[in-house]
């Protein structure tokens, strides 16, 4: 198992790409993906909470491909919502 490394670069470069929160009824819970990261799928009790975790899974999900040697997807550009 690799060791995260959640400095405030990778943080950042993982909070660049698209972050999708929904409510699930059926589980009671709040799902955050991350459509451009592959299997990124976080579960939690809030939806601020989906995405702090999202976000640290997306720098781990980026750190494991460079470190398989895969290129990674440059983040699309997006309209952020407030």
């Amino acid at each position: 198992m690799m060791e995260s490394d959640y400095s405030p670069e990778k943080l950042e470069e993982a909070s660049r790409y698209e972050i999708v929160v929904i409510w699930d009824n059926n589980d009671g819970i709040f799902v955050a993906r991350m459509p451009e990261l592959p299997g990124v799928v976080i579960h939690a009790d809030t939806p601020e909470e989906a995405t702090s975790h999202a976000i640290r899974a997306g720098a781990d999900w980026l750190a494991a491909e460079r470190a398989f040697g895969h290129a990674v997807p440059a983040p699309k550009s997006m309209l952020l919502a407030r």
